[in-house]
């Protein structure tokens, strides 16, 4: 996967001056049932609202539990372009804010608190295991699973890049800033700019706490917060419609409509072979398309809620399924809505849309997917029913 290119150019992090401050909910959907657009996390003792809700919706262990409210960065913090940034949220594992999308609608996007920490580091008393790790490198000429990174000299590998991977890493962690290394309490840790990895001992890869290091450095309140009676506790439940609306809708018909309540949400179904999108409770625009086969569970798309979390205008995709290898060149608007390869994007090799066809995508005909392509910005809502 391509990097994401987002790097914001931060001062110093220092929280002069913070100020909590709410969100404004997602637009209401005429529908009987809406899922909530803010819920409290018990375990954590704060609440998580809007785009912030979605993005950890769409990405929940990466980004662990959040551990403040909403506040506004007063000072110490900017983009590349020197605009001060607003709404932010820290979790477990990394700091959050809001971006205006090309469409204008607010996204919640990770901050470089994994180059502020590093900086600190190497600015300090940095070991000599971290200031090898530092230095520029390239992969080994041996054929290991290695990622290099051009722009910065550095590689990820093994089981980092495993986990990278699986986990949007290009989203949520961004480039690697150093190569991985063995910490002083044995466990290997690797930096990237919006946060690092841990791998201890022959465990899995896990992300680290940097969220919580920058709340402690920066002084930022984590008390929990006491739960307001209006705002429910997160369940997975509230996200699930009670009252299912009956299938059998039409292509041109305003379809099944809204199921997760975004802006902005896509609706996929399998057993009508269909797409409706819609924005602000309108249907925008409705297509046939070719989902899974089904010939086994690598070939099935999956059923459930989801978000768009990767775009990439064109992408060669090749890999192997139920043993049979496959290379697709160019192809358009591909936007991953899971950590399973899963995505939505054009097919230039059939027209059959209507039918089942793919390993699992959604195909879609080009010229529907490049508008939507245009139209859906990453953490839209992608929700694949029956």
């Amino acid at each position: 996967m391509g990097h994401r290119g987002r790097l914001f150019a931060l001062a110093a992090m220092v929280f002069a001056s913070v100020l909590a401050v709410p969100t404004a909910p997602d637009v209401a959907l005429a529908e009987e049932w809406a899922p909530p657009t803010m819920v409290y996390m018990d375990g954590s003792g704060h609440i998580t609202q809007g785009p912030f809700l979605s993005a950890w919706r769409g990405a929940a262990d990466v980004l662990g539990l959040p551990i403040s409210e909403e506040f506004l960065a007063r000072s110490g913090f900017s983009t590349q372009a020197g605009q001060q940034l607003g709404t932010t949220q820290v979790f477990e594992h990394v700091a959050l804010t809001l971006e205006e999308g090309p469409d204008g609608a607010l996204v919640a996007v990770p901050l470089p608190i994994g180059q502020q920490l590093l900086d600190r580091q190497l600015a300090s008393t940095p070991s000599p295991a971290l200031q090898r790790a530092s230095r520029r490198t390239t992969c080994p000429p041996d054929g290991s699973d290695c990622l290099f990174f051009l722009g910065n000299g550095h590689t990820i590998q093994g089981a980092f890049l495993t986990y990278w991977r699986d986990n949007a890493g290009d989203v949520w962690f961004g480039q690697p800033l150093t190569e991985a290394y063995r910490a002083a309490d044995g466990s290997l840790v690797q930096y990237f700019e919006f946060g690092a990895l841990r791998q201890r001992a022959q465990a899995t890869v896990t992300p680290m706490a940097l969220g919580r290091a920058l709340a402690k450095k920066n002084q930022i309140d984590t008390d929990p917060v006491p739960q307001p009676a209006e705002v429910l506790s997160y369940d997975p439940d509230l996200f699930v419609d009670p009252n299912p609306k009956p299938q059998g809708w039409a292509v041109g018909s305003f379809g099944p409509g809204p199921q997760q309540g975004g802006y902005k949400e896509i609706v996929v179904s399998i057993s009508q072979q269909a797409l409706w999108a819609y924005e602000n409770g309108e249907m925008v625009i409705s297509t046939y398309v070719s989902t899974g086969t089904e010939d086994s569970k690598e070939t099935t798309t999956p059923v459930g809620y989801h978000t768009i979390l990767t775009k990439y205008p064109v992408q060669t995709m090749s890999g192997v399924i139920n043993d049979e290898e496959y290379n697709v060149p160019d192809v358009p608007d591909v936007m991953y809505f899971d950590n399973d390869g899963n995505a939505l994007h054009g097919a230039y090799w059939h027209n059959n849309f209507g039918s089942k066809m793919s390993h699992g995508c959604v195909n879609l005909p080009l010229d529907v997917a490049h508008w939507m392509y245009e139209w859906a910005p990453i953490g839209t809502a992608v929700t694949v029913i029956p």
